[in-house]
């Protein structure tokens, strides 16, 4: 199955399995370069295919599909980093679990630069994760605290 490489935009050929890893060795192309196959929906970077080959059949007379000029691939750019909202979490909810956000959403885009695409989503994953944690565990405190007032302002005026 023949791999599309891209380096700095522009879509350098098709070749084969042996040739991407004879290519890297000597450098012509890099880890961060693009890749794709047929059957996969996005341009990643080279490094990121398990073992240079896809699991996935081609499918007949598909194209790869267009190019991004200055992003590393469609895939990498639709990862939510969670920074804002785990900042806001830290600030206005629950301090531990908000750092905790703040520590994996600071992660994302230092994977995505890196190339690390499943290390990012699972970052991004973890970040999201905390945040709605955070928040829940304050709102959940918060509903007792005005559930007991509640319940002593009734007892006190009797």
């Amino acid at each position: 199955m023949k791999i599309h490489i891209s380096k700095n935009g522009q879509n350098i050929g098709q070749f084969e399995l042996s040739e991407v890893n004879r290519m890297l060795q000597s450098g012509q192309i890099s880890s961060n370069d693009l890749a794709w196959q047929e059957g996969m929906a996005n341009w990643i970077p080279v490094g990121t295919m398990p073992g240079l080959n896809a699991s996935v059949p081609p499918l007949p007379g598909s194209n790869p599909p267009p190019l991004r000029h200055g992003s590393i691939a469609t895939a990498t750019t639709s990862i939510p980093n969670y920074l804002v909202q785990s900042i806001l979490v830290t600030l206005f909810c629950c301090l531990p679990l908000g750092i905790v956000a703040i520590i994996n959403a600071a992660q994302v885009n230092n994977k995505i630069s890196l190339g690390d695409i499943a290390g990012a989503m699972e970052s991004s994953g973890k970040a999201k994760k905390w945040c709605w944690w955070s928040f829940g565990l304050s709102l959940g405190l918060m509903l007792i605290y005005f559930l007991i007032s509640g319940l002593a302002a009734v007892v006190g005026s009797n």
